[in-house]
């Protein structure tokens, strides 16, 4: 079999999912460049070159209210797909909590480096959305919507991150892994130990491999016919 690479969302997903719907599940992923799967890496895009001007413009709130600008013309354009609409929307929200939680801070946006996590025939892609350094301290910041996630979802979810930069050679506390919902304005930070999710890692990857072949293509939505 080769190489399974996947993001360590997918991981936190499927670690808590049931063994009937894993197939289904891992379809957007396996098939990422389809249907649901597609823009998935780039969904918060927006938000993150918007960080980095701002920081990088020292703080200019004027950043923030152009970006606001452009995305709210594209939430409330009907032309566009219902999609692209919403994914304005939702790169709203996340400008917003950022601003709220991190507006006043002094990070310098750093270089997103790569990191993974091999576990058999799985590779985990554990890239946090922002790495920052503030004071020479650097954080490592995951966006997104914590509604459908349990806290067991995104604790894991930060473990990865964590786990993968420590062993790319990278010291970074927990502390300093953090997560930002979106929906609530809070930021998320596990407080368990590092070994806590070691056991459910390997057990979901092996899982996974399990399955992986049988996961079929996702079948196109048929167009009516118009008479």
């Amino acid at each position: 079999m080769t190489q399974i690479r996947l993001p360590a969302t997918c991981i936190a997903e499927l670690a808590y999912a049931t063994p009937g719907t894993r197939a289904s599940k891992l379809r957007p992923y396996k098939y990422s460049n389809r249907g649901e799967g597609a823009g998935r890496s780039a969904y918060y895009k927006a938000t993150r070159d918007t960080v980095r001007e701002y920081h990088r413009s020292q703080n200019s709130t004027r950043v923030i209210r152009q970006a606001i600008e452009r995305l709210t013309a594209i939430e409330n354009d009907l032309s566009l797909p219902r999609q692209t609409r919403t994914k304005a929307k939702k790169n709203i929200e996340a400008i917003h909590a950022y601003e709220d939680l991190y507006g006043n801070r002094t990070f310098i946006v750093m270089p997103n480096h790569f990191l993974a996590l091999e576990i058999g025939s799985v590779t985990i892609k554990a890239q946090p959305d922002l790495w920052v350094s503030e004071n020479g301290t650097e954080v490592l910041i995951k966006i997104g919507v914590a509604k459908n996630k349990s806290a067991d979802q995104v604790d894991l979810l930060l473990h990865l991150i964590r786990k993968a930069a420590i062993k790319t050679g990278y010291k970074i506390r927990a502390k300093n892994v953090v997560y930002l919902n979106t929906r609530t304005g809070d930021e998320v930070i596990s407080q368990l130990p590092l070994n806590h999710f070691n056991r459910t890692i390997v057990n979901t990857c092996r899982a996974i491999g399990g399955v992986w072949e049988n996961v079929r293509p996702p079948v196109p939505r048929q167009r009516p016919t118009v008479v």
